[in-house]
């Protein structure tokens, strides 16, 4: 079953908003070829990941990342690794501001 991803690529918090990258990706079969082409490329994620699940709607985004990094992350045991944190949807992300779904917050860990 496909899912989809965001994928940050820079930290909000010392990146400027202008600046800020991120990429919309999906999971796929790991035998099916992509031609890479322009902005569609293979990425292929790899590594030891803490993984927060929520049932959250939008507005509760920022709340969740935050609980993650500062109560999760840095009130427990593991360190931080040099890669990107990701979202996976695990349900459909929601279509309206006060509509919830499951996300999956994925912190990269050593």
């Amino acid at each position: 079953e496909t899912k989809v991803l965001t994928i940050y690529h820079d930290n909000p918090f010392i990146t400027h908003a202008e600046n800020l990258r991120t990429s919309l990706a999906m999971t796929i079969p790991s035998d099916v070829v992509i031609n890479e082409i322009e902005d569609i490329n293979v990425l292929q994620i790899s590594g030891k990941y803490g993984i927060g699940h929520f049932e959250i709607s939008p507005p509760e985004y920022e709340s969740a990342w935050q609980y993650m990094y500062q109560e999760w992350l840095f009130k427990g045991e593991e360190k931080p690794r040099d890669s990107f944190p990701f979202e996976l949807y695990v349900t459909e992300p929601p279509k309206r501001w006060k509509e919830k779904s499951f996300t999956d917050i994925y912190i990269p860990i050593e």
